[in-house]
């Protein structure tokens, strides 16, 4: 067995082939075989189960390589959350037995006094089951990361993983869906020895929660995993019908949030007007984005990381500061909006249920600054060409218009076809009146 020292938490393993080339000064711990050499590395530090084949280290480095064995025709690794539970793992463990083997070895221990370490033989006499068999289901278990399973000694250590995966198979406490795949031709992650940073490799998607359905996709597929599952990361966050683009974002597991400091833009997508041949409102795509976003992701609470409980109200979106959005797409009017010009100031906001919110609940509060019309105060909403805007009408006062050379009066708008009005413009000593002025800064 091997332990690694991370201050007060360690990386362990109960049995592994080791080797040292003295004159490389190369450590090698190589999880390779059959039966409980396939136990997962356990990470206190990180609170993850490592499946991957070969861990590296030249001792004059201050990084250790995490890979696949060298000749190995196998180019992925797992990173697995100590709190992981999956229905579908869940089944593949109970196999055919009648009675979940988790459950029998939790009565097992409740009628033990609840021990930390026992011999297979003991398990064995409970199940009234052939040694071999109860042997099978041992390294079984020990493969999934519930138990440490010591073959030579057959000796059993509980690990907490164990209790976590019995309360959560009884709804008795929450659990989480997070991993980290690894799929590439190199180092799929190296552990920083300066700060134990780990960095993954190779990570096309991270499932945060499938109930919220809350997804990363990392830039280059590259991930900053840090103590207690927190990481960063840069790339696309995927939150219900919201994509949010950007770099260095921070995820805090305890919290279950992601800090969002640095944001290209936020895209969303909203149900149809109109419905289809089958009577469905597809969804559609908003063209206009949010820019400058700093602010929150909040997932869902931190005691729900599962999504057992129905949250209606996560994810939530939560903008600290003002955000912008800008017309000065050349298909806007030939791109005549120029955005140190015409732009739309969002105040700070919070935007509920991602995943099911419906098309009218978009109201986004703030300024409007356009350089024709004095700053308005009006609300973002989606528009009938799907872009954010808005229309007003402007009462018989009308507004000032290139600064107080003109008067326009009637109805207002902001889309994607421009700043547009319809209704009556004195401009100096003229009259004019059209059902579609088009204004231009």
């Amino acid at each position: 067995s091997v332990t690694m020292y991370l201050e007060e938490d360690s990386i362990f393993h109960p049995g592994l082939q080791i080797k040292f080339l003295a004159e490389e000064r190369e450590l090698s711990l190589l999880r390779i075989g059959d039966g409980s050499v396939q136990t997962p590395f356990f990470n206190t530090y990180h609170k993850v189960d490592m499946f991957f084949e070969a861990l590296y280290w030249r001792m004059d480095q201050d990084f250790i390589r995490i890979s696949m064995a060298k000749g190995s025709a196998e180019n992925k690794a797992v990173f697995q959350s100590a709190n992981y539970y999956s229905e579908v793992h869940d089944e593949r463990l109970r196999g055919l037995d009648h009675v979940h083997p988790v459950t029998v070895m939790f009565n097992f221990l409740k009628a033990n006094d609840m021990p930390k370490k026992f011999k297979a033989i003991e398990f064995s006499k409970y199940m009234k089951t052939d040694p071999h068999q109860v042997r099978l289901l041992l390294i079984r278990m020990s493969i999934i990361g519930l138990i440490s399973y010591e073959s030579e000694t057959q000796t059993v250590t509980v690990m907490e993983r164990l209790y976590d995966y019995y309360f959560a198979r009884a709804g008795l406490k929450d659990f989480d869906v997070i991993s980290f795949e690894s799929v590439i031709n190199a180092d799929n992650a190296r552990l920083s020895l300066k700060d134990y940073r780990l960095d993954l490799a190779g990570v096309a998607r991270i499932t945060l929660s499938d109930s919220q359905a809350v997804f990363i996709y990392p830039e280059n597929q590259e991930v900053e995993l840090r103590k207690n599952r927190d990481f960063s990361f840069s790339g696309v966050i995927e939150a219900g019908k919201f994509g949010i683009f950007g770099k260095d974002f921070d995820f805090n597991y305890d919290l279950f949030k992601v800090t969002i400091t640095n944001v290209d833009s936020v895209k969303m997508a909203v149900k149809s007007f109109t419905k289809n041949e089958m009577g469905l409102q597809p969804l559609r795509f908003v063209r206009t984005v949010i820019e400058d976003l700093r602010g929150e992701l909040l997932v869902d609470t931190p005691g729900n990381k599962s999504g057992v409980k129905s949250m209606s109200e996560y994810p939530r979106l939560i903008s600290e500061r003002e955000s912008y959005t800008y017309y000065d797409r050349p298909e806007i009017e030939g791109g005549v909006y120029k955005r140190d010009q015409v732009y739309f100031k969002l105040d700070p906001f919070t935007l509920d249920s991602l995943d099911n919110f419906q098309t009218e609940q978009i109201q986004l509060k703030g300024t409007f600054v356009s350089n024709i019309f004095p700053d308005l105060k009006e609300k973002l909403s989606v528009q009938k060409d799907y872009s954010l805007g808005f229309e007003l009408v402007t009462g018989e006062e009308g507004l000032p218009a290139y600064g107080g050379k003109g008067t326009f009066k009637d109805t207002l708008s902001l889309s994607h076809k421009g700043i547009r009005g319809g209704g009556q413009l004195e401009y100096l000593t003229s009259q004019m009146w059209s059902t579609d002025f088009r204004f231009y800064p």
